[in-house]
């Protein structure tokens, strides 16, 4: 737990340390608990999910980290080097922090803290959560990264001091029935799925193609009949991106499939420097095309991102 401790409301993510979506989601939840560590109590709670090999390794090492009083710290490293999450890596990671490394590692080698990570996961399951990252204002859960700028609204609505904005309504929001506790998983409804999240379930349906530079700058080359979609946040995009491409955040990807063409190539690309796996957002993305009847073979996703793209010297758009 970080912020004020006596805090009446709290946040709590349930996260995972190898979901591409919670990577993204940090540096929105960093700046909240910069902007209101002085009236939330913030707690992050472990769901490592079974299909990412190096997570319940990476929570093992943030709660080491934690035991020499640098978990938060941990939290932005491990978030920031989802690259490489190996053994190896932790242990430098540990180093960078300034942690001591011997102590560190004989932790990470005892498994001394994989029944507090445990503890985490079975509550998770006992709440119906089956994706990250997933969090609780309060009682109402998003599903998702939360947005700074309606942050304020969550927290105002939870303390009863004023209703959302009218006609603003997250998708993936919801309150808890009244009387309900935040350990009682009969409390919680029905909740929307998010495409900027991690879970078990995305590993079970259709998966768009996958392709590599060559084929990329193959498509690139055919102009007009191939479509290049930026998946990153804007701010991303304009520092830097495939020409023509246009900017469709993932998670607004559902609320533009009217506006994107389904008679040429789809093109979705991210900026390579961070997981491919299956949660990554090109590929929900592309979920969420396929799911929506665009086409197989027009759906594809640039695995190797801008970063390859720019270090094989193609151009880049300013």
């Amino acid at each position: 737990m970080t912020g004020n401790l006596q805090a009446s409301v709290a946040v709590v993510e349930f996260g995972d340390f190898e979901c591409p979506a919670c990577g993204r989601a940090e540096e929105g939840v960093r700046e909240i608990r910069k902007k209101y560590g002085d009236r939330v109590r913030f707690v992050f709670r472990h769901f490592p999910l079974g299909r990412h090999p190096f997570a319940l390794k990476a929570a093992e090492a943030s709660e080491c980290a934690a035991e020499q009083g640098k978990f938060w710290e941990a939290v932005e490293k491990l978030y920031g080097g989802q690259s490489d999450l190996s053994e190896t890596a932790l242990i430098r990671y540990a180093g960078e922090l300034g942690l001591d490394v011997p102590r560190f590692t004989q932790c990470l080698g005892n498994g001394s803290t994989l029944a507090r990570i445990q503890r985490d996961a079975e509550d998770a399951r006992a709440l119906g959560i089956d994706r990250t990252p997933t969090f609780f204002v309060g009682q109402q859960r998003i599903m998702g990264a939360l947005d700074p700028q309606q942050f304020p609204y969550l927290l105002e609505k939870e303390r009863g001091a004023a209703p959302a904005p009218p006609g603003e309504t997250r998708p993936g929001t919801t309150s808890m029935s009244s009387g309900g506790g935040f350990g009682d998983p009969n409390a919680f409804g029905q909740f929307q799925s998010s495409t900027a999240t991690c879970s078990e379930a995305d590993a079970l349906k259709q998966q768009p193609a996958v392709i590599r530079t060559p084929e990329a700058q193959k498509l690139f080359a055919e102009g007009s009949k191939t479509f290049f979609i930026d998946v990153r946040e804007s701010k991303d995009f304009e520092t830097g991106r495939i020409p023509k491409a246009i900017n469709v955040p993932v998670d607004k990807i559902e609320e533009r499939l009217g506006s994107l063409p389904k008679d040429r190539d789809i093109v979705l690309y991210e900026s390579g420097r961070s997981s491919g796996d299956i949660c990554a957002a090109g590929r929900a993305a592309g979920r969420a095309l396929l799911s929506h009847g665009f086409a197989f073979q027009r759906v594809k996703v640039y695995q190797d991102g801008l970063a390859d793209w720019e270090r094989t010297g193609l151009p880049v758009e300013h």
